[in-house]
Parts: C-alpha cells; structure tokens; sequence
C-alpha cells in the first residue's frame, strides 16, 4: 500500500532541477519514467516533472489519499495514474559562494527563521536562527565545516526542498604566490569577436536593411561584442593588449546572414561548454554564463536579421511535428520582442497552458501591454469555436489581450466570434510586420452592386443584459482599467475620459 503522506513529504524536499524516477499505478499495472523536476512553489503543493517526451504533474490531493500523475499536453491535463515511488537519482547542487564578507547566502534563505539542519560528510549540525532570520552574508550555515577540505553542505529546512551546495572559497589566499592557471585554449574566442565586428560593419552598409533594422541589430551586435570582450578580459593572463581592438578583416566574409549566424552560434556553444569546466577564479568560472548570455543575444539578432516568409518543411524541421507547435511558438516570441514585448513560453494560467505570455517594455498604457497567444500551427485540421473561446477565457483569467497565432483556417463561426471578441489573428506574414497587428474589426463587403454601409465588429456587437447597464465597469474590456472607444479597437484608461 502506498504511504501517501511519506511521499509527499519526500517530494517536498527534493529541489528543483533534481533527477526523479517516479513509478505509478495504471488500470494495466504500473509505469515508470524518468524526469528533471523544473518548478518549485512553496505556497503550492503541485510539482511540474520534464520526461522523455512529455511534462508531468504530480498534484497531492486535498484530502492527502494520493498523489495524482497528470500528463499537461497542449493546455490540457490527462489523468495517468497515482503515484507509488519516487527517488531522486540526481540531487541538484548548487555554487555556494565564501567571499572575505562571509558565506553569500541564497537569496531564497535569507530571512530564514527557525530551525534548519546542516550536513557535511562528517558531521551534522542543528542550528535554530532567531530573528531577524539568516543575513545576506552569514557564516552560521558553516557551522559544521571543521574541516578546511570539506567542498559539499547539505542544508535541510524544517520545510521545504533539501539543498545541497558545492562551496567555493573565492577569499584571497595570503599564503599563496601563484596566479591563475593559463588561458585555456579557447580558440574560438577571437574568431567570435571578429565575426561580430564583420557583421556590425555589413550591416552598417546594408542597402536593403531598414533604418529601424539596422539600428536594432546594430544595438544587438553591441551588446554580443560587449560581452565577449569582457570574457576575453577575464580569460587573458597575462592581461591582453589595452590597445588591441577586433577587425573585419580577420573574419570570414559575411555571405548571408543566417550562415553567419548560425557559425557563431555554434562557436559560442563550444566556448560555453569549454568554460563550464573552468578550475580557475570566480571571474573565469562565470565566463560559461557571459557565452550563454552572448548565444541568448545572437537568438533576438537572428529575428531581427533573418525575417522571412519561407516557411520550413515540417518533415525536416525541429517543432513541426505532428503534436509539436514549439516552432511557431519561437517565431510569434521572436516577433513579439521586436515589437517590444518581455515574453515566456508555454506557461501555466490556473492550471491551463498557454503557448506564449507577453509584456511590453516599457509599458505604454494600453491593454495591448499584456497578451496571452496561442499558436496552432495546424496543417490541414481548421480553428473552430472552441479554441477561440479557451484563448478569450484565459485571456480575461490573465486580464490581458488575446493573440491567435496560426498557419491554418479558421471556420466561418470562429472567424466571427474572433472578430466580436476582438481576437488579434495573426498569420506568418503578419510577424514580419513593424509592429503589433489591430484586431480585424470590419469585413469588406463583395457587393457590387448595392454598396451597403459595413458595421465594424463593435457595432454589430450585441450589448450586455439591461440589468446590469448603468452599473460601473460594465463595459467590455479583457484589462480593467480600460473601456473601449471608437468603433474599431482602440482603448482609453476609464480615469481618462472627459
């Protein structure tokens, strides 16, 4: 019999990007699978697993009789079975940092109050923290560490995840002569930095280019060189040439963006990985995260640069096939950081999934500042009702302005309810625009002959029950704070109005 209480205890303590095996059972017996736990919210019991293949939830019931395994596909949650087993085979271990201030507490610690338990390999420590709880320097969690060879500390809570971290003593050491360890051969790092100086210096003279286009990806390739110059700086014992500066000249010529794009992607992965086993200082240790955050860069620079209509094979292209909608997904969040918007991927809203969350930066005092898509990347099955009513559904849930991303039809009533409920439908060729596209708000007529006078969306659209007129924010708006004007699309804050 499964004791359901003790594993839910056990799932409280396991940290995220920890490796689980979890086993449950089936109407036909019992399934098993491997996963990284990926969330943790500590004012919610539910944990999201990643396996092979598919994204778990294991969700306690209220009443504590099972843990329930739910298969999250498309939005939707699929009952699997209840869990019986779950052991972690790979607890995550995090950097915890000695600086000459003391031990750099994580942020989630600091404030801690009440008791914790800290481990070692040779020794346990329970330490009770009073007020004001656990400071942003704080040598206490060292307690046990006796021993000046101990590299591993396991911190367990009274709730909550069991951490382990692996310390790093970034003190200077007084005793010691020797300087940091020679640049390791990162041989890609000066060929990355010419290339980014070639494609500033292309891009520059690119007739073809926008003025809009050519500022925004020149804002880009600086912020790329900026990085890597700094990790440059830091690789270079002894230290490199002030005077020394990249040059076209020293990288291949630029034939075609996407090419060059993809050459210095590759190249940035190579030195990540190179640097993420790097034994020197701190500063050296964290160029793996100035390369990644140079990779993320080069990401928005090819959406600013490789804008096209041609649309990939879906046989041969990742996040085209049959179940998988991330392609799409990718190309409207590409889309949408060029128009200016913060945006997140396949995220949760009260138990539902939606494909792409955004928020523009800055913010504009518009409805259109958040938006909730959903992308259907569909070939020959159309877009009915229903779609359209779980995206305006969660769209008034998020309180924001609900995008369809689509490379399909529409049947005639999801067209009309779309354009009633001011649903912005986007096509491919509308994420090569310049900025955000309104809403289809009007339907040309095909008559000839009569010329009859065409009412927007908002004219024909039926008003609310006369019980509820004249009551305050009885208007339709997905954000409040906002009422419609005009008989398109436009919004105006409610405080606004003369």
């Amino acid at each position: 019999m499964t004791d359901t209480a003790a594993l839910t205890a056990h799932l409280e303590t396991i940290p995220p990007e920890s490796t689980v095996e979890l086993t449950w059972q089936t109407p036909n017996g019992t399934a098993q699978t491997k996963g990284q736990l990926v969330s943790y919210d500590p004012h919610s019991a539910a944990r999201r697993i990643e396996a092979t293949g598919s994204t778990l939830l294991l969700v306690p019931a209220e009443d504590g009789r099972e843990i329930s395994v739910a298969e999250l596909t498309d939005g939707q949650t699929t009952y699997r079975g209840e869990l019986c087993e779950l052991s972690v085979k790979d607890h995550a271990t995090e950097p915890l940092e000695i600086t000459e201030q003391g031990l750099n507490v994580p942020a989630y610690l600091v404030g801690y109050t009440g008791f914790l338990v800290v481990e070692t390999d040779t020794e346990s420590h329970e330490l009770r923290i009073p007020d004001p709880g656990l400071e942003a320097y704080d040598d206490r969690l060292l307690a046990p560490c006796n021993d000046p060879t101990t590299t591993e500390l396991l911190v367990r809570p009274r709730a909550g995840p069991h951490r382990q971290y692996e310390l790093v003593d970034t003190r200077p050491d007084t005793n010691s002569t020797t300087t940091d360890q020679p640049l390791a051969e990162y041989e890609g790092l000066d060929t990355a930095i010419h290339t980014v100086a070639a494609l500033n210096e292309t891009v520059a003279t690119d007739d073809d280019l926008t003025d809009t286009t050519q500022t925004e990806a020149r804002r880009r390739l600086q912020n790329i060189q900026t990085t890597l110059l700094d990790a440059h700086n830091m690789l270079c014992d002894p230290p490199a040439d002030p005077d020394w500066q990249p040059t076209a000249d020293e990288a291949d010529p630029i034939t075609a963006y996407h090419t060059t794009l993809d050459h210095l992607q590759s190249n940035l992965e190579q030195l990540e990985t190179q640097a993420t086993d790097e034994t020197g200082s701190l500063d050296r240790q964290q160029c793996a995260l100035k390369f990644s955050s140079a990779q993320h860069e080069v990401d928005k620079l090819r959406s600013v640069l490789c804008t096209s209509t041609d649309v990939p094979p879906r046989t041969d292209t990742d996040g085209r096939q049959n179940g998988d909608g991330r392609w799409l997904e990718y190309q409207l969040s590409n889309s949408l950081q060029r128009w200016g918007y913060r945006t997140q991927l396949r995220e949760p809203i009260y138990g539902l999934e939606v494909d792409v969350v955004a928020r523009r930066d800055p913010k504009q005092n518009d409805p259109t500042d958040w938006i909730v898509s959903q992308c259907k990347d569909w070939e020959n099955r159309p877009i009915t009702p229903d779609v359209i009513f779980r995206l305006c559904m969660l769209a008034f849930s998020a309180k924001a302005m609900p995008v369809l991303c689509h490379t399909t039809q529409l049947t005639d009533r999801a067209k009309e309810i779309a354009n009633t409920w001011e649903v912005r439908v986007l096509e491919l060729d509308d994420l090569n625009r310049g900025a955000l596209p309104a809403p289809t708000s009007l339907a040309l007529s095909d008559d000839l002959i009569s010329f009859p006078t065409t009412s927007t969306a908002r004219e024909k659209r039926n008003p609310l029950p006369l019980l509820f007129h004249g009551e305050p924010d009885k208007h339709f708006t997905y954000v409040p704070g906002y009422e419609p004007v005009g008989l398109t699309h436009e919004y105006r804050p409610v405080d606004g109005q003369d």
